[in-house]
């Protein structure tokens, strides 16, 4: 099996609390993300719970993403954790489908854990909204910066009232009066 798919089915055997502890190593082609350039690595806690198993972990994945300034791509070593209940489809002990949890995810019919989907998800997750190459990047080039660029705009005829408005409350400096 592959290091990201795991047999709990000795696992569902045990009682409540029993655990086992994985080394992870999924290659990026496992998991559907763009941004990935290497494999996801780290270590998964597998704790048997009343009805599921809880998977918890603690991973290390190298991704590239663009410069929010400039788009060139920048790499970072991206940590991240996963903490997801997996649900049997069948009760290992009678044989009988296991009442549905649309909250969790689900243990294919040999009682196969694959973290592939939580993975993929909990780095999507965890991507940061901008990263820069460097903290002075001058964005893009024969690009001036979007502060210095400001002009007023035409004003949309539908809006105008209101943006006269504005500028009359704008330039009216006195206290507000309620």
């Amino acid at each position: 099996m592959a290091d990201y798919i795991f047999n709990v089915a000795r696992l569902l055997r045990e009682p409540s609390g029993a655990s086992r502890s994985f080394e992870v190593e999924a290659p990026r082609e496992a998991l559907d993300v763009d941004e990935l350039v290497g494999a996801v690595r780290g270590q998964v806690r597998l704790l048997r719970l009343a009805d599921s198993i809880l998977a918890t972990g603690q991973f290390l994945t190298p991704v590239e993403t663009p410069c929010a300034r400039c788009l060139d791509p920048v790499r970072l070593n991206l940590p991240f954790e996963i903490s997801d209940a997996y649900v049997p489809l069948l009760d290992p002990l009678t044989g009988a489908p296991a009442p549905p949890d649309a909250e969790a995810y689900r243990l294919d019919d040999r009682h196969n854990l694959d973290l592939s989907l939580v993975l993929g998800e909990a780095v999507v997750a965890a991507l940061p909204f901008v990263v820069l190459c460097r903290p002075d990047c001058p964005g893009l080039p024969g690009v001036a910066p979007a502060a210095s660029r400001a002009e007023p705009a035409s004003v949309d005829p539908r809006w105008a009232a209101l943006h006269e408005l504005r500028q009359r409350m704008a330039s009216d400096r006195s206290p507000s009066r309620g």
